[in-house]
Order: structure tokens, then C-alpha cells, then sequence
């Protein structure tokens, strides 16, 4: 029987509220782009997870995602968002 390992869920902490983080899940298919949002308790969520966080999801929780392309991407462009702000 051959199985595929399955890419662990990823995604961006929006906000939290309350107890929960709230982390949007961004899917993509060929052109079409669904986004949900996923309430996770606090518990699950490591302490250094912070709004704006890439994570990902384990066995044992969630977790941030700093190494990722998607993180990288996003720090180049609100670099450049700011860059392109100050300077006017």
C-alpha cells in the first residue's frame, strides 16, 4: 500500500478573541481560491505564535512557520508596502 505523506494544514493567525486564535486556512484549486477561518483554543496555539503568524498544524498543536516561503514572501512585501509608504 503506498501513501503519500499529508502536508500538514498551514495557515496565518488573523486575530485573537478570547481563548481562541483565529487562523485563516487559504486553499487554492487550479483558479479558484476558498478561505476559511478556523477558531483554535489558545491551548493548542504555541506561546510565541503572534496575529500575523504563518503556522502550521501537527500532532501536537500549532506552530509558527518561520522558515517558510510564504513567511519570506510576506516580509518582502510589507517591506516594500512600507518602503513605498515612508518614502513620499
Amino acid at each position: 500500500m503506498n501513501q503519500q505523506a499529508q502536508e500538514p494544514l498551514r495557515g496565518t493567525v488573523d486575530r485573537f478573541e478570547e481563548d481562541f486564535a483565529i487562523i485563516e486556512i487559504v486553499q487554492t484549486d487550479g483558479s479558484i481560491e476558498s478561505v476559511e477561518f478556523l477558531s483554535v483554543p489558545r491551548e493548542e496555539v504555541d506561546s510565541d505564535v503572534k496575529e500575523g503568524s504563518f503556522v502550521y498544524r501537527d500532532d501536537s498543536g500549532w506552530h509558527v512557520e518561520s522558515d517558510s516561503k510564504e513567511s519570506q514572501d510576506r516580509k518582502k512585501e510589507i517591506k516594500s508596502l512600507m518602503d513605498d509608504l515612508f518614502l513620499d
